[in-house]
């Protein structure tokens, strides 16, 4: 059984979680333009780590095919 200060904390920290995310839903709500442009640079930044990714694991298999032809 667990002793009455430790069920008050438990109480405070889910206070103080759900109060962050509402106030994360209120900045999402208020600030549309923002986060779209932040979903965008988060794209871009992944769509760039898949494209420079890809170059450099064709250009190592392009040398291994070349090493293995001589």
């Amino acid at each position: 059984m667990k002793q009455p200060d430790m069920l008050f904390r438990e109480r405070a920290y889910i206070d103080i979680i759900v109060g962050q995310v509402d106030t994360a839903i209120e900045f999402v709500v208020s600030h549309p333009a923002l986060v779209g442009l932040l979903a965008l640079l988060l794209g871009f930044v992944f769509f760039s780590y898949l494209f420079i990714r890809r170059i450099l694991t064709g250009l190592r298999e392009g040398y291994d095919e070349a090493y293995r032809e001589n």
